[in-house]
């Protein structure tokens, strides 16, 4: 597979946090595959990053049998309903 991945942009594998809605934190969870870019005409508008990923049971709670899969846009704040590194994670002091 030629390597045409527009710079930036994230590599499957790598493990992100989500920010569901209603929660105060973020959940872990991994890239299914690269991340992906779209052109937003409703707001955010613009080109945004998006990404298929799974994540699991949130920080400190119980473990879950299981994961979920989602597909969100990027947004290194952590505003909700988005994911972004863990090593950008805003809630981590």
């Amino acid at each position: 597979m030629p390597d045409d991945k527009k710079p930036g942009l994230k590599r499957a594998g790598l493990t992100v946090h989500f920010v569901r809605p209603q929660e105060s934190g973020c959940r872990s969870g991994k890239l299914i595959e690269d991340s992906f870019q779209e052109t937003m005409r409703v707001p955010p508008v613009g080109i945004q990053e998006f990404g298929h990923f799974s994540y699991g049971d949130a920080a400190g709670g119980p473990r879950l049998p299981h994961t979920f899969e989602a597909v969100r846009r990027y947004d290194p704040l952590g505003t909700v309903d988005t994911w972004h590194l863990a090593a950008e994670c805003p809630f981590v002091k």
